[in-house]
């Protein structure tokens, strides 16, 4: 499992946790982090969520590819829209510690949280746009409603990536 969740006080930590593979999540991951949410949302004595990624090049690159690409190509992982977004039902502060890059999902599940702190090395991208693909998680909606329209257009348009600096210019 690529997932890591511990429990320090009323503190709750989700680490993306496979370095190798920059901390990309396969289905199996998506599947144990949504189990997380409920877990986490449920649980009165959890005040607050941290995420992070293990290491210190990548908080999370989004999807699996090297997994998801032939499970999609055959037609054993289907990508359906989402009935919610994750953490939409969540009432409780959730905070990104973001070290290395957040791209693809990663920057989706960042956009999703109360609070983000990162370090100087971090950036953030969507870099599915440059082989056509629509991001998954709500980045599309979520983004231009966070920083600057135009700026978060060019995010969204172009896959480019944005320093911790220029993130935080744009109030991301």
């Amino acid at each position: 499992m690529a997932i890591r969740y511990e429990k320090e006080g009323h503190v709750r930590i989700i680490t993306f946790d496979s370095p190798e593979k920059r901390n990309a999540l396969n289905p199996t991951d998506l599947e144990e982090l949504s189990r997380l949410e409920g877990e986490f949302t449920s649980d009165t004595d959890a005040w607050v969520l941290i995420l992070t990624g293990a290491g210190d090049k990548t908080f999370c690159a989004g999807a699996d590819i090297s997994e998801a690409v032939g499970g999609v190509l055959s037609g054993e992982i289907k990508f359906e829209p989402l009935p919610r977004r994750w953490f939409s039902h969540c009432y409780k502060p959730i905070i990104a510690a973001v070290n290395g890059f957040a791209t693809g999902g990663g920057m989706e599940m960042v956009l999703l949280t109360d609070i983000r702190i990162a370090a100087e090395n971090a950036s953030f991208g969507l870099p599915e746009v440059r082989l056509g693909l629509v991001p998954q998680f709500g980045a599309c909606c979520n983004l231009p409603q966070q920083i600057p329209y135009c700026r978060a257009m060019e995010v969204l348009l172009t896959g480019d990536r944005i320093s911790a600096q220029e993130a935080l210019q744009y109030g991301l």
